[in-house]
């Protein structure tokens, strides 16, 4: 994403045409990368303007380093391939650090699942000292946490465990989740919830096999 002045505004303009409003009640600049922080903060000066105007209720980042899955899907001609090794994981749990810290955020989105725990570590509990709630996506790890591991005998996490695993930590205020099916949709609104400690060990421990399976995801 374009984080300029011009940029922004050109984008912001077309979600207010697309969605026929004159405000927007979150606005997000797109995946801030290692390196991108600074222009980001300059992007999010601009945005600040935009709030003061009523064009904007909040506005925040979302954190994921893709740097690695554009050179791999110019070598492939079909699918796609995203880098979630260690290097890449820390760079993106620290670009969201600085910019927690850095007071120009309302929101931030990162990615938290039972597999994807690192999260947890240093970037929820900055978060909620700067009081700047978390907006967790991938919870289901692109629906393969329901797919089981050949070492767990236990039942499988469903959408809706998914979703209350991801609300669980105090920094987390809204989960993304895309579902495939009415019936999952379904299921999603009856199930998920509070998750008592528990369970949140158990699928804890779930998250931990899935990960060392040595998958193309990787832990965060």
């Amino acid at each position: 994403m374009d984080f300029s002045p011009s940029g922004i505004q050109m984008h912001f303009s077309r979600c207010l045409d697309r969605f026929e409003t004159s405000y927007l009640d979150c606005f997000f600049l797109e995946y801030v990368e290692p390196g991108e922080v600074d222009s980001a903060l300059e992007g999010l000066a601009y945005l600040e303007k935009l709030k003061q105007q009523g064009l904007a209720r909040n506005v925040g980042c979302t954190v994921h380093d893709r740097t690695k899955f554009f050179e791999d899907s110019r070598k492939r001609c079909s699918g796609y391939h995203w880098d979630f090794s260690e290097d890449a994981t820390l760079g993106a749990l620290q670009v969201g650090m600085e910019l927690v810290q850095s007071g120009r955020i309302d929101l931030l989105m990162a990615r938290y699942n039972m597999a994807h725990t690192k999260a947890e570590e240093a970037l929820f509990p900055a978060a909620v000292r700067h009081d700047v709630p978390i907006v967790a996506f991938t919870s289901t790890r692109w629906n393969t946490l329901q797919n089981g591991h050949e070492d767990w005998s236990e039942d499988l996490p469903e959408v809706g465990t998914c979703m209350s695993f991801a609300l669980a930590p105090k920094a987390v205020q809204v989960v993304l989740n895309s579902t495939r099916t009415e019936a999952e949709l379904t299921q999603l609104v009856l199930k998920a919830g509070k998750m008592e400690e528990c369970e949140i060990a158990k699928w804890r421990k779930y998250g931990c096999l899935v990960y060392n399976a040595k998958s193309t995801f990787e832990m965060m």
